[in-house]
């Protein structure tokens, strides 16, 4: 079996890296988790053969991940990255940065 994945956060950036993932071989998908029923299920019609969780730490618990791509907005990263090194997973956070002007 090739390296799993658990992706957090299924808006447009998610979306994205589920693709990203999925077209890369020896790496698949353990589950993804998402909050909104609503985005979740439609993944879900898309993608069923992916397991999906609507909360994180039921995903730790549920899948065999190799690491964790957090892909939420960065308010939540502190707490659902304590929760993924809490499981001994290693964490990749996509983070929007503010622009920075240059005067």
């Amino acid at each position: 079996m090739g390296f799993r994945i658990l992706l957090v956060g299924l808006g447009n950036r998610g979306r994205m890296w589920s693709s990203i993932v999925g077209g890369v071989e020896g790496v698949a998908l353990s589950g993804v988790v998402e909050v909104n029923p609503a985005t979740l299920a439609a993944y879900g019609a898309e993608h069923p053969d992916v397991p999906r969780f609507s909360d994180l730490a039921e995903a730790l618990a549920g899948t065999a991940s190799d690491a964790v791509l957090l892909v939420t907005p960065p308010d939540g990263h502190l707490a659902q990255a304590q929760q993924v090194f809490a499981a001994g997973l290693p964490l990749l956070a996509e983070n929007k940065v503010p622009a920075i002007g240059f005067y």
